[in-house]
């Protein structure tokens, strides 16, 4: 979940609900059946995103529509299995992350959820290591 308010706090109960389910990830979708729930992104960005995970999904086989949110529920059972959790590229961490619990035969779903683009706080930039 982001600190900078780009999630909603008052979907953490469906995240929980489907865990209660029997999931072993759930993932908060921006683009779930066929509809995209993002504000504040101009049209070449969300392009790009819903592009990418939709080319994500097809090369890796994943019937998932938004491999790259970062709003996710583990179970505890889940990350604690090493061989899940370890050698991961962190620029890849949630597209590996979602191919790996599949492909391990786990549970995976997702919820709706809308995601805003930044409001406050202060976003890192390239040329600063702060």
């Amino acid at each position: 979940m982001d600190a900078d308010q780009s999630h909603d706090p008052d979907v953490l109960p469906l995240f929980l609900a489907e865990m209660e389910e029997g999931r072993d990830l759930v993932i908060g979708s921006r683009y779930l059946n066929a509809t995209i729930s993002v504000v504040g992104w101009d049209f070449k960005r969300l392009i790009l995103s819903k592009s990418g995970n939709y080319y994500a999904s097809w090369i890796l086989g994943l019937k998932l529509s938004d491999l790259t949110s970062g709003f996710r529920c583990y179970s505890r059972m889940l990350l604690s299995r090493s061989t899940l959790t370890r050698y991961i590229p962190t620029d890849m961490l949630q597209i590996e992350m979602a191919y790996r619990v599949s492909a391990a035969g786990c549970s995976v779903g997702e919820i709706p959820i809308i995601f805003y683009e930044r409001e406050s706080g202060i976003p890192r930039c390239r040329n600063n290591n702060t």
